[in-house]
């Protein structure tokens, strides 16, 4: 969806921005992990903390979570 709004707005230019906190070990493969998803284009790097990681709980968006995503939609589908 942020793509679609860059595209509109913006000219395809998008701004992200990663806090701090994380893992130093394992933010690289996360933010490889968006960089894919955004371009479309799969690295083929492996990610060995992934079943890891998958194992844990809380890994489920949260209802107030999944309501700022839906409520982001519904924002941006006014623009149009």
């Amino acid at each position: 969806m942020m793509k679609d709004v860059a595209l509109e707005l913006c000219e395809g230019r998008l701004v992200l921005c990663h806090e701090g906190g994380h893992s130093p070990i394992y933010v690289p493969f996360c933010g490889l992990a968006v960089l894919e998803a955004l371009s479309g284009i799969g690295s083929r790097v492996e990610d060995p903390l992934l079943d890891t990681y998958a194992k844990l709980g809380g890994q489920r968006l949260q209802p107030h979570q999944e309501e700022v995503i839906a409520e982001a939609a519904r924002n941006i589908s006014t623009l149009s």
